[in-house]
């Protein structure tokens, strides 16, 4: 039996859109586990989404902060740059990454001067924000 050419398509079609359905339930039960306290669950099933659509920046947006609860700063900043090269006007990504860079005690990468850099880099991330 010969299927035809549309058939192959919407098929693709099909399990695209049961991919981003996956993603965006495990995401769901990620931010789940989070609440619940659970970060090591939490991470897994965000590292999942992640394997599953490496191009979405929620995904790794959630993953950034799983990681940041988890104390893991380095892994977290990655995940923040890569949501933000995914979307440069994710200032929760910024956001995230900002908190990050400070507990590395690095202000310097900030952009600010002094004691004052959470204020700057919240001033530019408001005067960024979605919507």
């Amino acid at each position: 039996m010969r299927f035809p050419y549309s058939a192959f398509i919407l098929l693709a079609v099909l399990s695209q859109a049961a991919s981003a359905t996956d993603v965006a339930g495990l995401i769901r039960e990620g931010e789940s586990k989070l609440q619940a306290g659970d970060i090591e669950a939490a991470v897994h099933l965000l590292e999942q989404a992640v394997a599953q659509d490496a191009r979405s920046p929620l995904a790794r947006t959630r993953l950034g902060g799983a990681l940041l609860l988890k104390q893991d700063q380095p892994a977290a900043i990655g995940q923040f740059r890569e949501a933000i090269s995914l979307d440069p006007r994710n200032a929760q990504a910024f956001l995230g990454m900002a908190v990050a860079e400070i507990h590395l005690g690095r202000y310097g990468r900030l952009g600010g001067q002094g004691d004052r850099p959470p204020r700057r880099l919240a001033r530019w991330a408001w005067r960024r924000r979605i919507g």
